[in-house]
């Protein structure tokens, strides 16, 4: 876990979180729920309360999108966090999501990992899960912990893409064994 957070320490987050995004683009370009999906939000919250730790800030390419729909993305990308820590028995906005809830619904996206709550909004709710887990564990320099920490959150939901992607990232270094083999994941080398 990192203790306090400068802003060199956020910026080199938004970078990883902007590399695994784009991976993930590239890795479920074949997968119909991510077209068109090249724009998010990214959000660093603390971990009791879910507030903003930073601004909302855009990964991928945002000039491509209507004010309105910026409007609802940094709503959207703030309001995970929140809800997720006022559930305090759960590990990700996934748990609490309702599609009907007013104005724009309430998505995963969002989880307690690494002492934070990050959020992400804007590619398939559970693309959103995955990237943001996925870059977690990097930014965490792969540590074992974390690594379980987000397979957990990654098996509660059912999430599709999270092995994959962690895998784009990790190769041949890692000795997954289904969910529950994160603490034998041996650290690998980074990108970063």
């Amino acid at each position: 876990m990192k203790k306090g957070l400068e802003v060199k320490e956020y910026d080199l987050l938004v970078r990883v979180v902007q590399e695994v995004a784009g991976t993930a683009q590239s890795l479920f370009a074949a997968d119909s729920k991510w077209e068109g999906r090249d724009t998010g939000y990214f959000c660093l919250a603390d971990a009791k309360h879910g507030r903003a730790l930073y601004a909302p800030t855009p990964i991928g390419t945002p000039g491509k999108m209507s004010p309105e729909s910026v409007a609802k993305r940094i709503f959207v990308v703030q309001e995970k966090p929140g809800r997720a820590a006022r559930h305090p028995e759960h590990v990700s906005s996934w748990e609490s999501r309702n599609e009907n809830a007013l104005p724009w619904g309430e998505w995963g996206g969002s989880a307690l990992i690494s002492g934070f709550r990050p959020s992400l909004t804007g590619y398939p709710e559970l693309g959103d899960e995955a990237i943001i887990l996925v870059a977690m564990i990097i930014w965490s320099d792969r540590d074992p912990s974390v690594i379980a920490e987000a397979e957990e959150i990654a098996w509660r939901s059912s999430n599709p893409y999270f092995t994959m992607l962690l895998l784009e990232f990790m190769g041949g270094e890692t000795q997954l064994i289904g969910w529950a083999g994160a603490h034998n994941i041996a650290p690998g080398p980074s990108s970063f």
